[in-house]
């Protein structure tokens, strides 16, 4: 329900990779904590198509390698395995159809720099920076392509979520939920941060799990900022 309810996810139902981006996710660490091979290696595979940055489950699929290592868990080191595999064969076969399409491996990162966004891996390596431009040396608006104060109040609630994330689900969706979140926003200038935060599914999760029954009173606020936020799409608002 809080999923259904987040601001942004009227998202799913329209021409954007959210949607099926958050379907394979799910069905990739079901797949991986229920030692389904099959549906692990699917999932992972089309998680790079889907969206470049689904090769990022790489990183919680190797924390569970070393999780399962240190249980002394075979079974568990040759899942996570399959999953961490699966995943650079997708991203392989992503820079495959990149290098036939636009005749470069690249071409699809180095797109991000005719976009406003600008997004760029760069941005990790200066974090100071970031900083800086992101939340010193810019005119913040209620909400902005660039310099939104909505969807940096989002990243915040991102940051809060991490905690019931971290007490109340698998340290695997945990660092999940860290690496998606935070490359998000530390990758660029914040635009559109509302929607690309919808896929992070753990943090549903953990507020359900934390609110029990009064998860209510963060489904209402969430479910009415939606309507907000899809008549503004309707009426060709920039949302996210």
């Amino acid at each position: 329900m809080l999923c259904l309810a987040f601001p942004t996810s009227f998202y799913t139902g329209l021409v954007y990779s959210e949607a099926l981006f958050l379907l394979l996710s799910a069905m990739f660490f079901w797949a991986l904590f229920a030692g389904k091979n099959r549906w692990a290696g699917i999932a992972g595979f089309l998680l790079p198509l889907t969206r470049p940055q689904g090769v990022l489950a790489a990183v919680p699929a190797l924390w569970r390698l070393v999780e399962e290592g240190r249980a002394k868990r075979p079974g568990g080191v040759r899942m996570a395995l399959l999953c961490a595999g699966a995943l650079a064969a997708g991203f392989a076969a992503y820079l495959v159809i990149m290098k036939i399409s636009a005749g470069d491996y690249l071409a699809g990162f180095a797109s991000q720099n005719y976009f406003v966004a600008r997004n760029t891996l760069s941005n990790l390596a200066h974090p100071f920076r970031w900083f800086l431009e992101n939340f010193v040396q810019v005119r913040l608006v209620p909400h902005g392509f660039t310099n939104s104060m909505l969807d940096r109040g989002f990243f915040l609630l991102f940051l809060v979520s991490l905690i019931p994330v971290y007490r109340r689900l698998d340290r695997t969706l945990f660092v999940y939920s860290l690496v998606l979140g935070l490359m998000a926003a530390l990758a660029g200038s914040f635009m559109a941060y509302t929607r690309y935060l919808l896929p992070v599914f753990p943090i549903y999760m953990a507020w359900a799990m934390s609110l029990r029954r009064k998860y209510v009173f963060l489904l209402i606020p969430a479910a009415f900022l939606q309507v907000l936020f899809l008549v503004a799409h309707c009426l060709n608002y920039w949302v996210a």
